[in-house]
C-alpha cells in the first residue's frame, strides 16, 4: 500500500512538473497587466530583469513580447517571432496560447497590408480561440473587423466589431478597449452611410475619452470633428480637431484639418497641413493628402512621383476573395457543427437502442420469472387440489358408510353439488393445464359449460341474461369452481392485472355493486 501512494505521489510530481503553463509568476503578472495597461507591460518586458528558467518561460515571454509591441503604431518586418511562437505551441504549448500566437502574425500582416493572408491566420486563431477568455476574443474580432472594413465588407466588420464590444464590455477592465471597439464600430456605420448609428457610437466613447492612450484619443476627436465637418458645423470641427492633433501619429487629424482650412478659402494653410498628412505611414492618408495637393498643384513632378509611389505600394484590395475566404470560414464551422450535432443525436440514438434491447431484455426475463412462479404456484395448487381430492373421496366413502349404518335416505352424493363439480375429470384437467402454463383448449370450455348447465342450470342461465362475452362467462365460473386469479391468467392467456379488472367489472355489470375483485368472488360463489 505504501508503494503504491509512493508510486502515485512520484507519477503526480512529474505530471505537475511536465504542466504546459507557464511557471514563472513574473510573467503570468505581467500578462494580467497588459490587458489594463499594453505600455506598463512593455516597459516590464524590456526592462530584462525577468529570469528564463525553462523553455516554456521563454516562448511565453516572446508571446507577451509580441503582443505588447504589436499594440503600438509598430511592425516587425518579418514574421519569423510570430511562426517560431505558432510552431512551439502547436508541439508544446495549449491552444489558446496558439490562438494567440496566430493573432500576433495576423496583426503584423495586416500592418504590412497582408489582407488575405492576415484573415487566414486570424481564422486560425478563431479556431482555437477561448470565447470564455474576453481580452483576447475582444482583440481578435477587432482585428477580423478591421480587415473586413478595409476592403470593403462593412457588414461583416461591423457584427465583429459588435462582438469585440461585448467581449470589451465583459471584460470591462480596459477603458481604451472599449472605447476602441465604439469608435470602429462608428467607422463601419460610417461606411454603411448609417449616420444615426454613427453619431450615437462617438458618443458612447466619450465617458471613457479620458481614460484611453493618446493615439486612442486622438482618433475618437478626430472622428467627431470629421463627423461635426460633414455636418457643416465647421467651429465644432475645427475644436475637436485642434484637440487631437497633438497627439495624433497617423496625420489623419493633419489631413482633416487641411480639408477644413481648404473649405474655409485658406488654400496655404489647407496645403501645409496636407504635406504634413503626406508623411504618413497610413496608405490611405498619404494617397488621399497627396490627391488634394495635386489638385493645387497638378505640374509638380516631386508630388507625381510620390502619389504613384505610393498607390504602387498601397495593400491591393480584394473585397470578393475576402468575402469568400470568411464565407468558407463560416461554412466550414456549420458543418463542423451539424457533424457535431449528427455525432451527438447518433450516439443519443445508439444509447437509447442499447437502453430499449437491455430494457426489453430485462421485461422478457421478468415475464419468464413470472411464469415460473405462477407455474409453480400452480403446480403446487394441484397437489394440494388433488390431495384435496383424495381426501374428499375418503370422506365421501366414509360418509356413505355413516348414512349407511345410519340409514340415510338422502345419497351422500347429493349433500353438496359443488363439491362433486370440484372433483370431475374436466375441472381437475383445467386445473394441471394451468400449472403447466397452456391455455384452456375449446374442448375444455365446453366440457366446463356442459358441467355447469348440468349441475346448475340457474348460474348458466344468469350468465347468460347477462349478455357476457366468452372470457366474461369463463371468469365467472373458475371462479365459481374455486380457480384462482393465477390460473385464470394461464387458462385465459391474460395478465393477472387483466383478470382482476375483469372480476372488478363483473361485479358492478353482474351484480350493480361497487368493489374489488374479491367482493366479486364471494358474490359468484354465493349464486
Amino acid at each position: 500500500m505504501r508503494k503504491a501512494l509512493f508510486g502515485l505521489t512520484i507519477a503526480l510530481f512529474f505530471a505537475g512538473c511536465s504542466t504546459r503553463s507557464t511557471r514563472n509568476p513574473l510573467l503570468t503578472r505581467i500578462d494580467s497587466l497588459q490587458r489594463i495597461d499594453p505600455d506598463a507591460a512593455f516597459n516590464r518586458l524590456y526592462e530584462g530583469k525577468i529570469k528564463l528558467e525553462s523553455a516554456e518561460d521563454t516562448a511565453f515571454y516572446n508571446l507577451l513580447c509580441c503582443e505588447t509591441y504589436l499594440q503600438k503604431p509598430l511592425s516587425f518586418q518579418t514574421n519569423s517571432l510570430p511562426n517560431q511562437l505558432i510552431t512551439h505551441y502547436k508541439n508544446n504549448g495549449t491552444r489558446t496560447l496558439l490562438s494567440r500566437a496566430y493573432l500576433c502574425k495576423s496583426i503584423n500582416q495586416y500592418k504590412h497590408g497582408n489582407y488575405k493572408d492576415a484573415l487566414a491566420n486570424a481564422i486560425a486563431a478563431q479556431e482555437t480561440a477561448d470565447k470564455q477568455d474576453a481580452y483576447p476574443y475582444c482583440r481578435l474580432q477587432l482585428t477580423l473587423g478591421s480587415i473586413n472594413l478595409d476592403n470593403g465588407c462593412y457588414q461583416l466588420a461591423l457584427r465583429q466589431f459588435r462582438e469585440a464590444r461585448k467581449a470589451a464590455l465583459r471584460f470591462d477592465r480596459n477603458p481604451t478597449l472599449i472605447a476602441r471597439c465604439y469608435l470602429l464600430e462608428s467607422k463601419a456605420h460610417k461606411r454603411l452611410n448609417h449616420a444615426d448609428s454613427t453619431v450615437k457610437c462617438l458618443k458612447l466613447t466619450l465617458p471613457f475619452i479620458n481614460k484611453t492612450d493618446p493615439s486612442t484619443y486622438a482618433e475618437i476627436l478626430t472622428s467627431l470633428g470629421e463627423w461635426y465637418f460633414d455636418r457643416g458645423d465647421y467651429a465644432q470641427s475645427g475644436a475637436y480637431l485642434a484637440r487631437a492633433y497633438p497627439f495624433d501619429y497617423t496625420y489623419r487629424t493633419a489631413m482633416a484639418i487641411g480639408n477644413l482650412w481648404q473649405h474655409r478659402r485658406n488654400t496655404a494653410m489647407a496645403v501645409d497641413y496636407w504635406y504634413k498628412a503626406a508623411n504618413s505611414n497610413e496608405h490611405d492618408i498619404r494617397i488621399s493628402a497627396l490627391d488634394s495637393l495635386l489638385k493645387i498643384k497638378p505640374d509638380n513632378t516631386f508630388l507625381l512621383q510620390e502619389y504613384h509611389r505610393a498607390t504602387k505600394e498601397s495593400p491591393s484590395i480584394n473585397t470578393d476573395e475576402i468575402a469568400r475566404l470568411q464565407s468558407d470560414f463560416e461554412q466550414n464551422a456549420l458543418q463542423k457543427r451539424a457533424y457535431q450535432r449528427i455525432s451527438v443525436l447518433l450516439l443519443v440514438i445508439i444509447l437509447l437502442m442499447v437502453a430499449a434491447f437491455v430494457g426489453r431484455r430485462y421485461y422478457i426475463n421478468k415475464v419468464k420469472r413470472l411464469y415460473r412462479n405462477l407455474n409453480n404456484v400452480n403446480a403446487r395448487y394441484v397437489h394440494d387440489l388433488e390431495a384435496y381430492r383424495w381426501a374428499k373421496n375418503e370422506i365421501s366413502r366414509l360418509e356413505k358408510r355413516i348414512a349407511d349404518y345410519q340409514d340415510d335416505r338422502k345419497a351422500p352424493e347429493k349433500w353438496n353439488i359443488e363439491n362433486e363439480m370440484l372433483a370431475t375429470d374436466c375441472v381437475i384437467t383445467l386445473h394441471r393445464l394451468a400449472s403447466r402454463g397452456r391455455q384452456a383448449p375449446e374442448n375444455s370450455r365446453q366440457e366446463l359449460y356442459q358441467l355447469v348447465a348440468n349441475h346448475a342450470p340457474s348460474l348458466m342461465k344468469t350468465l347468460h341474461q347477462s349478455h357476457l362475452n366468452e372470457k366474461e362467462r369463463l371468469v365467472c365460473l373458475l371462479i365459481r369452481l374455486r380457480f384462482i386469479p393465477s390460473e385464470l391468467s394461464v387458462l385465459l392467456g391474460i395478465s393477472p392485472q387483466n383478470v382482476t379488472n375483469m372480476r372488478q367489472r363483473l361485479l358492478q355489470k353482474l351484480f350493480h355493486a361497487q368493489g374489488g375483485a374479491k367482493d366479486f368472488d364471494e358474490r359468484i360463489r354465493s349464486l
